[in-house]
């Protein structure tokens, strides 16, 4: 079946699966030759079957919301066979006995959406999309199986009860799913897949992947195998289980591995891994195990790690035959005895594999097992040698025997062990060399030699040459700059005792003569190793570990957020905060600027703070008396608003009458207090809170109407108006005006100075543009350029009484002048 074809009944489908309309047409079913043949739209059927059901090839079955039931057959293995194109919308294929029948199910290109297969078959399927769909297998010794073959196999939320899972293809995803088979096994293989976001408890997990993705499982009291090579595991978390990985290279990311309290929670083998961020507890006897592997760490938390390597060791006599039964004892640095044994005879003749550890850790101790001291056995003949196992390694001794006429042969009493002592197992770099240039040969004997030959094998070269021997010791120096020698060498080493017997030894070294290093482990802490020489790590901010700089989060405010500041101690970007979180913050710190506020005593005595635009706000009352005509008896209402015409309550609220008798009154919650006129003639309000600038007005109160006075008023009005006229005009001082300045406070004291009541009085004094703060009578403020013009209105002044007004303002100027009907008086002083 194409691709394409399969993918258009996905989609068609999925959009039968989404619409309220149902197909009427039932299924096309017939009986042919033992088979019954099916294909079809069908909606709400049930159709039942009792022997091999098969979709024909080039025909289209699509269930939706029906039942397919698999009866008892006569048949050993009845199949329901797809070769066609196969759907399943909500829909259930169901084996009611499934001990008596055990039906197998075969597709080829199949899309399974919210369905279920209950109890039913074994199930082979390739190139399927699978979304929704339940499967229940039978339980027991032998639960069913789901083969999946192929490629483009896509599961989404998915749940699979018993039933053994095995996957082989490329291109699949396996996402979401809920998988448990707890006696059955889960195994996906292949390359370019991807396991992701799944729950799977499996007794045994296989994944064999190459080149895939494994992100976000959930593995639980499940075995897990994992064979892979360029892989990325991530994520992932193991609960109760244990995990074997036998890769090429895989890298192991923010996971964790929780053992299950008897086996080794974590083992590699033979693998190339790089482990970061990952937790690994609970492991018997380690959480952590590697043989063979090399393992790159990286944040790796665990309590015991075992690193081994595999050995083989071989046993050739002078002719370079391998010596079978030679016997094989290897000591480590403790002189421990770990493993003892025979050289093998047929397949693995004179051969002895064994694994050797190379170091044990645990949270308080690291232990070394090296160097291992390794002694070849045979017929009174000895050989040994002592070398790191630091890898996988083939160690060669030679045994001095003749096979064939051993009688021939004066041996000591005792075995005759000829032991290189240097050069070591090891790699040497120039620092290494003596005078930079020579490698020392040294090796002991426990009986007397005469002399020794020595081979230097290199690959490109070998170096024969023969010395002296001193008793039970042999000395000699190469000079590996002037062959020159580099790489690895090989050093075979036959010593001649007195009684003619030899005995050879050999050790493997690497040498690289001009080289400073291989790796970083060669250079000090604060060196890396870049071309084979150590170079100074650069490291501004940070700090030196392990030949690399380990990077500050920061060293300056520069590498942190604009919110942010370096702490210096931690080099930690930390948040910015301001004290009584009151400030501004930008550029890494908290400022307040000029004006700025957040409580009221930050600002001035007549201001309050703002503290949504955090601004100092001057505060204003205005007083408001609603009556126009005020009488004598009357009791009026005084109003006190804001610079926002809210009323405010609690003003204290001063009324003084011409004769100085006063009235205090207080502001209620509606901003209002009532007042009973007592007496008559001019009075002045006068209203002050804290934080508020004081107000001041001034009205006329009237006697009740009497007609006697009313007469008497007209007769001196009509009997003196020339009187009146020439004494108004001949006073020609008739106010006394004072302007005292102190700091910012200024007071304008006007004083009548006639006999007479003067009304409707213009104050008129000037400030600097923008430098008047406030008044205990607001002033009309008129724009005059460069300077303010402030303007009030006395509505009347009896004969020798004084107003006073006082205001605020930065600067001032030095008169201020009261119009009275066409005349213009100007004060003389300031104070």
């Amino acid at each position: 079946m194409h691709k394409f074809s399969f993918l258009g009944i996905c989609i068609f489908s999925l959009f039968l699966l989404f619409i309220d309309t149902c197909y009427a047409e039932v299924c096309n079913s017939s009986y042919v030759d033992a088979i019954w043949v099916i294909y079809g739209n069908c909606s709400n059927e049930v159709l039942t079957f009792n022997s091999t059901v098969k979709v024909p090839e080039g025909k289209k079955l699509i269930l939706k919301d029906s039942v397919i039931w698999l009866n008892v057959s006569e048949e050993e293995e009845p199949e329901f066979i797809n070769d066609g194109e196969l759907a399943l919308l909500s829909s259930t294929i169901i084996n009611p006995y499934p001990y008596n029948s055990k039906w197998k199910f075969t597709s080829s290109g199949m899309c399974l959406i919210n369905s279920s297969m209950l109890y039913s078959l074994d199930a082979y399927l390739s190139n399927s999309k699978i979304i929704n769909t339940t499967f229940v297998g039978k339980s027991g010794k032998e639960p069913n199986s789901m083969v999946i073959m192929e490629n483009n196999i896509a599961f989404i939320n998915n749940t699979l009860l018993n039933f053994s899972l095995f996957i082989n293809g490329a291109n699949n995803i396996i996402k979401g799913n809920k998988i448990q088979a707890k006696q059955a096994d889960f195994s996906v293989a292949g390359n370019n897949n991807s396991l992701i976001a799944n729950k799977i408890n499996s007794s045994f997990v296989v994944i064999a992947l190459n080149k895939s993705y494994v992100f976000d499982n959930t593995f639980q009291e499940a075995s897990v195998y994992i064979e892979s090579s360029s892989t990325e595991f991530k994520n992932n978390k193991l609960i109760n289980s244990d995990a074997a990985i036998v890769a090429s290279k895989i890298n192991i990311s923010n996971s964790v591995f929780d053992g299950n309290g008897h086996n080794i929670t974590l083992a590699f083998i033979s693998t190339s891994a790089t482990i970061r961020n990952t937790t690994i507890t609970d492991g018997r006897p380690f959480d952590l195990y590697s043989l063979s592997s090399s393992l790159k760490e990286d944040n790796v938390k665990y309590e015991s790690y075992l690193k081994a390597w595999l050995v083989s060791i071989e046993v050739i006599n002078a002719k370079g035959e391998h010596v079978p039964n030679a016997k094989i004892t290897i000591k480590d640095s403790r002189n421990v005895s770990v493993a003892v044994g025979e050289t093998g005879d047929g397949a693995k003749k004179g051969i002895f594999d064994v694994v050797l550890n190379e170091t044990f850790k645990n949270k308080t101790h690291q232990l070394s097992q090296n160097p291992y001291t390794i002694i070849a056995t045979k017929n009174n003949i000895a050989n040994t040698t002592v070398c790191n196992i630091t890898r996988d390694t083939n160690i060669i001794l030679m045994l001095a025997i003749n096979e064939t006429n051993e009688t021939n042969i004066t041996v000591y009493k005792g075995p005759v062990i000829v032991e290189i002592k240097r050069p070591e197992n090891k790699t040497y770099l120039k620092r290494d060399l003596i005078n930079g240039t020579y490698i020392l040969i040294e090796a002991y004997s426990n009986f007397n030699m005469s002399k020794c030959n020595y081979s230097i094998i290199s690959e490109k070269k070998v170096i024969k040459m023969s010395s002296k021997a001193s008793e039970k010791m042999f000395e000699s120096r190469i000079d590996v700059n002037y062959y020159p020698l580099q790489g690895q060498i090989k050093l075979l080493l036959t010593c001649t005792f007195e009684n003619g017997m030899e005995n050879t030894t050999s050790v493997m070294f690497t040498v690289y003569p001009g080289y400073e290093c291989l790796t970083n482990d060669d250079c000090e802490y604060d060196e890396f190793c870049n071309a084979n020489l150590c170079e100074n790590v650069s490291c501004e901010c940070g700090y030196i570990e392990d030949h690399e700089c380990k990077v500050y989060e920061c060293c300056s405010n520069d590498a942190c957020e604009d919110n942010e500041y370096c702490d210096l101690e931690d080099h930690e970007c930390k948040e910015v905060t301001c004290p009584d979180n009151c400030g501004i913050i930008t550029n890494h710190e908290c400022i307040k600027p000029e004006g700025y506020c957040c409580w009221d005593h930050e600002c001035g005595e007549r201001q309050i703070c703002d503290t949504e635009k955090h601004k100092c706000v001057t505060q204003y009352l205005h007083i408001e008396i609603p009556k126009k005509e005020l009488l004598k008896g009357d009791e009026i209402e005084i109003i006190v608003r804001d610079q926002y015409n809210n009323t405010v309550a609690g003003v204290d609220i001063t009324i003084t009458f011409a004769s100085g008798n006063t009235i205090n009154a207080v502001t209620d919650e509606n901003g209002m207090a009532r007042v009973k006129l007592l007496e008559s003639g001019p009075f002045a309000v006068s209203v002050r809170k804290k934080r508020y600038t004081p107000a001041y007005i001034q009205r006329n109160v009237k006697e009740p109407f009497n007609i006697a006075i009313v007469i008497i008023s007209l007769v001196i009005i009509i009997a003196t108006p020339t009187a009146l006229y020439l004494y108004y005009y001949r006073k020609k001082d008739i106010l006394k005006l004072e302007k005292h300045v102190g700091g910012r406070n200024v007071l304008l004291v006007i004083k009548n100075l006639s006999k007479d009541t003067l009304r409707n009085l213009i104050v008129t004094d000037s400030v600097p543009k923008g430098s008047f703060y406030g008044c205990n009578v607001n002033p009309l403020i008129t724009d005059r350029g460069s300077f303010d013009e402030l303007t009030w209105e006395i509505l009347e002044l009896p004969p020798g009484e004084e107003v006073v007004i006082e205001y605020e303002a930065s600067s001032t100027s030095d008169s201020f002048s009261v119009k009275y009907g066409d005349k213009i008086y100007v004060s003389t002083k300031k104070f």
